[in-house]
Formats: structure tokens, sequence, C-alpha cells
């Protein structure tokens, strides 16, 4: 976790700074892992609740998964079960911030310790005009 995220946090920053009102779509063909933690560090930054953070992974759920299903019909994998692949739900998410937390003491102890530190956070939070 430790390189890829926060040179993809940085990458998103610097993106939104030179775009301002601009839009972003961050995905990967299940929208889970390091995706989906991704998505969730940048919540946490623009000041999400957990309870908000699951409440937007459940609607984006419920609008990706039929297209996730299609990716899976197409390309199976003997290792892959499509239906625990293509979902989000509340337990799930509330256990990747736990772990976080557990692992880290804090997610903003995390985002330092990945490289997005208190400065890159302010960018963003600006970036995303949270300020």
């Amino acid at each position: 976790m430790k390189g890829s995220m926060g040179t993809v946090l940085r990458m998103i920053t610097q993106y939104l700074e030179a775009r301002p009102n601009g839009k972003l779509l961050v995905n990967c063909s299940a929208g889970k892992d390091r995706t989906g933690m991704v998505c969730c560090l940048v919540q946490r930054v623009a000041g999400y609740s957990d309870q908000e953070i699951v409440r937007e992974y459940i609607i984006s759920d419920a609008l990706a998964k039929p297209y996730a299903l299609r990716y899976f019909q197409r390309h199976p994998s003997p290792l892959a079960d499509p239906e625990v692949l293509s979902g989000a739900d509340e337990a799930g998410i509330l256990g990747a911030l736990s772990y976080v937390r557990e692992t880290y003491g804090s997610v903003d102890c995390c985002l330092d310790h990945i490289g997005f530190d208190s400065e890159w956070r302010s960018r963003l939070k600006h970036a995303l005009q949270v300020d």
C-alpha cells in the first residue's frame, strides 16, 4: 500500500489542481481493494464521516454492479466469484476503515505513512473545494 496509493493520491491532487471544477473518474475492473481504498481516503480527506462513505459506496455499488457482472461474464475466472468481487457492503467498508485505524492509529497517520502528508491533504481539500 505504501508506494502506489500515495502516488495515486498525489496524482489525483495534481490533476484536480490543474482542472478547477473538473471531474475525475477512478476505476478498475471491479472497483474494490486498492481503487476503493483510494476513493475512501479521498472521501476522508474531504471530511466524510464513516457513515457517509458507506452510503456513497452503497449507491455506487448499486449503479456499478450490472457493469461489473457483465465484465466477469466476458472475462470469467475460476478463482473469482463475481458476486463477491462486484459488491461492497457496510461491514466490509467499515472493516477496512477499522483496519487502517488499528494498523496506523488513524487515517491521517496512514496517509502520512504512504507519503500523503498534511500539506498534500490540504492541497487536495482545496482542489476539492472543501476548505
